[in-house]
C-alpha cells in the first residue's frame, strides 16, 4: 500500500489560493505567467514559466497535542494557510519567483504576534520544500528552505532523508546513523537540519532504522517501516518529533510505498471530540482495558490525550464509553476496517484484521437545558415586567423536531416548568390553552400543534434557552389578534450553563439530582425590562 504524510484533514485556505484538480495553486498579485490549463505537477513534471513550486510543511513540535500547535501561514502579510497543525503538508504550491516575506503565528494568538518571521527568494523553474522546524525550547523555532529535485534516476531510487527533529539542545546529542536491518551504517553522523544528498539506491525492500551516532546501529531511535523502492522513484523522508511534545516519527512530502508482508497486527486506535471542548476525562473501557480521553481547549496540562491507539492480534473487540452526567454520546464513527457502532448502547463493535488501520471516534455534546417561564401579563404589553403575578398549573409540552411529543409538565407556584438533560437540536414547546385566556406571548399560534401558542428554537450544547409564555383572561376576542415578530423573538433567550466540568469530580449523576431553579421566584433581569443584572445572548434561530 502506498503511505504519506500528506493528510486529508480540511485547513482554510485564504485570499489568493485555488484548487486545481486537486493542485493548490497560489495567484499572487504579479501576473500568472502560466497556463490557464490546470496542470499535474508531480506528473507533468513542469513548473509554468516565470514560476516556482513549494510544499509547506509543518514539523515544528512546540506543543503537546497537535491542536495545540495549530498555526496560521502569512505570506507578504496575506492570511493564506490556517488550521495548519504539526505533520500537515502541502505541496506543489505555484508562486511567481521572487522574493517573500513569511510569518508563522500560533492560530489562538493575538494577531501580533509572531513566532516565526523570514523572507523566501524563489528563483523560476526550482522546487523547494519550505519548514517550520524547531519546538521552541530545545531548538528555535525558523524556517527551512531545501531545493527538491524530480529529475527520475534511469536505475534505481533516488532517496533523500533529512533529520528535522530537536530532540535534543546540544546538536552533538542529536546526531544519528542511518542504517539498514543488519546493522550496515548508510549514512553516519548526521546531525539536527542535516539532510543527505539524494541517495540512489537499487531498486528493492529496505527496513531502515535511525540510530544514535556511535552505537553501532544498536541504540534505535526510530525504526522506520520497511519501504519498497522502485526503478525511477524519487522518495523524501524526513524525521519529525522532540519526544517530549510529539513522538519520532517519519513524514514524507512524496509518499512511500509499504513493503508487502505476511501482515501486521492491526492498529485500533480511539478518539474523543467534545463540544464544546472541554476538560472532562472521558472514561473508556471494554475488551482494550479501561482508559481516559479528553478534548480540552486550551490544553489542560495533564497526561489524558484526544486518543489512544492499541496494537492488537486480529479479532473481535467491544470497546465503549461511561458517557459522563451532563454529556450526550451524539455518534460513533469508524474509518477503516469491519466495525459496527452503536450509539444508543455507548460502544462499538470491531472486527480487525491483519493490516487493519481502524479509527473511531465519539462524539460528545455537552447537554442544554430549557426553562419556561409563565406570567399574566397584566398591561397587555406582551413583555414580562417588574411585579406581574407568575402563573401556575399551566400545562407546557414538548416536541421534537419530527413533532413528537417527548415530554410534558405543569408550571409551579413559580410559573416554572423547566426541562433538563435536552440533547442539543431543534424543539418546539406549546402551552395548552385555558377557556377565557388569550395568549399575549408568543403571542402567535402553531397550525402544526392544534393552533396552540408555540416557540420553535435550536437548543445548543452548554446553553440554557428561556421562553416567556404571557396570558390575559377575561378579554374580548378582539384582543386576541397575532402579535409582532418582534413580541414572539423577545420572549426567548440563551445563557450560557454555569456548570462546569472538572477532569475527573462529579462524573456520575448525584443521588439526589435535585432542579434548584425551581425552589425558588427568578430575580434580575428574568423579573423584567430594565433591571438587567444577568448577560443574555441572542437566541440562534435557524
Amino acid at each position: 500500500m502506498k503511505g504519506t504524510c500528506m493528510p486529508t484533514r480540511s485547513r482554510t485556505i485564504r485570499s489568493g489560493l485555488i484548487w486545481l484538480f486537486g493542485v493548490l495553486v497560489f495567484l499572487p498579485a504579479a501576473v500568472y505567467a502560466g497556463s490557464q490549463e490546470p496542470l499535474d505537477f508531480r506528473q507533468n513534471d513542469t513548473i509554468p514559466p516565470g514560476n516556482a513550486s513549494l510544499t509547506v510543511a509543518h514539523f515544528a513540535p512546540f506543543a503537546a497535542t497537535t491542536e495545540a500547535t495549530e498555526v496560521a501561514v502569512h505570506i507578504d502579510q496575506q492570511e493564506t494557510l490556517t488550521g495548519f497543525q504539526f505533520g500537515d503538508i502541502i505541496s506543489d504550491v505555484i508562486l511567481a519567483a521572487g522574493t517573500y516575506s513569511v510569518t508563522v503565528s500560533p492560530a489562538d494568538a493575538p494577531t501580533e504576534t509572531v513566532a516565526i518571521s523570514d523572507t523566501v527568494t524563489l528563483s523560476e523553474g526550482v522546487r523547494y520544500t519550505l519548514a517550520a522546524i524547531g519546538d521552541g525550547a530545545n531548538q528555535p523555532l525558523e524556517l527551512f528552505t531545501l531545493v527538491d529535485s524530480r529529475e527520475a534516476p534511469a536505475q534505481g531510487a533516488n532517496v533523500r532523508i533529512a533529520h528535522l527533529a530537536p530532540f535534543a539542545a546540544n546538536i552533538d546529542e542529536t546526531r544519528v546513523d542511518i542504517c539498514t536491518e543488519d546493522n550496515s551504517v548508510l549514512v553516519d553522523d548526521l546531525p539536527y537540519k542535516g539532510v543527505t544528498e539524494y541517495l540512489n539506491l537499487a531498486a528493492g525492500d529496505y527496513d531502515l532504522k535511525i540510530a544514535l551516532v556511535g552505537t553501532d546501529c544498536q541504540d534505535v531511535a526510530l525504526d522506520l517501516p520497511s519501504i519498497r523502492l522502485s526503478n525511477g522513484e524519487i522518495v523524501e523522508l524526513y524525521a519529525i518529533g522532540d519526544i517530549a511534545n510529539q513522538p519520532l516519527q517519519i513524514a514524507s512530502t512524496t509518499g512511500y510505498t509499504l513493503t508487502p508482508g505476511p501482515g501486521e497486527r492491526p492498529r485500533i486506535t480511539i478518539v474523543v471530540e467534545a463540544e464544546p471542548k472541554s476538560r472532562r476525562n472521558f472514561i473508556f473501557g471494554g475488551d482494550l482495558g479501561d482508559f481516559k480521553l479528553d478534548d480540552p481547549r486550551p490544553n489542560d496540562n495533564d497526561k489524558v490525550r484526544k486518543r489512544k491507539s492499541f496494537r492488537v492480534d486480529p479479532g473481535t473487540y467491544n470497546v465503549g464509553e461511561v458517557v459522563p452526567y451532563r454529556w450526550i454520546l451524539r455518534d460513533i464513527t469508524c474509518e477503516g476496517g469491519n466495525t459496527t457502532p452503536n450509539v444508543a448502547g455507548a460502544f462499538v463493535t470491531i472486527n480487525a484484521n491483519l493490516d487493519d488501520e481502524i479509527t473511531c471516534t465519539f462524539f460528545n455534546q455537552r447537554d442544554s437545558a430549557l426553562r419556561v417561564r409563565k406570567y399574566y401579563d397584566a398591561n397587555d404589553n406582551s413583555q414580562l415586567d417588574r411585579g406581574e403575578q407568575r402563573l401556575p398549573g399551566w400545562v407546557m409540552t414538548l416536541y421534537d423536531e419530527q413533532g413528537n411529543m417527548l415530554a410534558s409538565g405543569t408550571t409551579n407556584i413559580f410559573g416554572k416548568n423547566n426541562f433538563r438533560f435536552l440533547a442539543p437540536g431543534r424543539y418546539t414547546v406549546c402551552e395548552t390553552q385555558i377557556e377565557g385566556w388569550i395568549n399575549t406571548q408568543p403571542g402567535r399560534l402553531n397550525p402544526n400543534f392544534d393552533n396552540r401558542p408555540c416557540y420553535t428554537f435550536t437548543a445548543e450544547p452548554a446553553t440554557i434557552t428561556y421562553l416567556r409564555f404571557g396570558n390575559l383572561d377575561n378579554v374580548t376576542s378582539a384582543a386576541a389578534t397575532p402579535r409582532s415578530e418582534e413580541v414572539y423573538l423577545a420572549g426567548m433567550f440563551v445563557v450560557p450553563d454555569p456548570y462546569e466540568d472538572a477532569d475527573d469530580a462529579n462524573y456520575y449523576a448525584p443521588a439526589n439530582d435535585i432542579d434548584q431553579d425551581l425552589l425558588q421566584p427568578d430575580d434580575g433581569d428574568l423579573q423584567g425590562p430594565g433591571a438587567a443584572s444577568q448577560l443574555f445572548l441572542p437566541l440562534i434561530q435557524r
